[in-house]
């Protein structure tokens, strides 16, 4: 017979708080982005020249917006690695916002390998994103 991890409501509670708190912040921002677009379009053309001799500057303002990106990465690599050693997904102790069957032996293993194939991934596209643009922007100024 299956194992059930029976939901948490607190969890359900915690992970929707977190959602809405994530999209109006989110909204928050891209209405704030939008209403700069003027000013941020004007500031490029304005500085476009600088941009290209200092591609650097490009490829580092990349690197900090894939900061997030990165992190989370490394959260899932370790987190995959935790479900690799135990050999059981979810972990145990951990709350979960529905109920969901636990995964033991090879099945949680593959869901772990998974999850570290992902954040190899993640973190090969946050690395990549900036040098492609410091590469784009060097071959610009050529």
């Amino acid at each position: 017979m299956t194992e059930i991890r029976k939901a948490d409501r607190g969890a359900r509670r915690r992970a929707l708080t977190i959602v809405v708190a994530g999209a109006v912040v989110g909204g928050a921002i891209i209405l704030a982005a939008d209403g700069a677009r003027p000013v941020i379009e004007s500031w490029l053309a304005a500085n476009a020249e600088r941009l290209v001799q200092y591609p650097s500057v490009a490829a580092s303002v990349m690197a900090v917006v894939m900061l997030p990106v990165a992190g989370f990465a490394l959260y899932l690599r370790r987190y995959g690695a935790a479900v690799v050693a135990s050999e059981r997904f979810p972990l145990a102790g951990e709350e979960v916002v529905r109920d969901t069957p636990v995964r033991f032996g090879a099945r949680a293993v593959r869901q772990g390998r998974a999850m570290q194939a992902l954040a190899i991934l993640l973190l090969a596209a946050s690395a990549a994103l900036p040098l492609l643009l410091w590469a784009t922007v060097r071959t610009l100024s050529e």
